[in-house]
């Protein structure tokens, strides 16, 4: 099975674009899906800005435009998270430009706790 396939069964959030702050729980071998809505054409992008320890492993799948694709077109940023051993972990993201340093930016932050299968 492709990993694109196994990322688009996983469960997939939406994100809202303000800052948030959730908790997501984990079992270990557990992969889950991350959907981010994004315009890159914008200068905007999201970048991981804390990443979890060893418990966690996190795979950048990219952007992926809506269709029809334009140029423009907004769409989704794609993340897998896969738990690879108990324990306790914060995900922290920005979306914002980077020249623009820390100012105007949003903020997602994911409290994840894994446990034994």
């Amino acid at each position: 099975m492709t990993m694109l396939r196994r990322l688009a069964m996983c469960l997939a959030v939406l994100a809202p674009m303000n800052a948030s702050a959730e908790e997501w729980r984990m079992k270990v071998g557990q992969t889950r899906g991350l959907v981010m809505k994004a315009n890159p054409s914008t200068g905007y992008g999201w970048t991981l800005i804390s990443p979890p320890s060893d418990i966690l492993t996190i795979r950048d799948r990219g952007f992926r435009p809506r269709k029809p694709v334009m140029p423009g077109s907004p769409g989704t940023h794609l993340w897998s998270l896969t738990a690879q051993k108990p324990g306790e972990a914060r995900l922290v993201l920005r979306y914002a430009r980077p020249w623009e340093g820390s100012g105007a930016a949003t903020i997602r932050s994911i409290k994840v706790t894994i446990t034994a299968l």
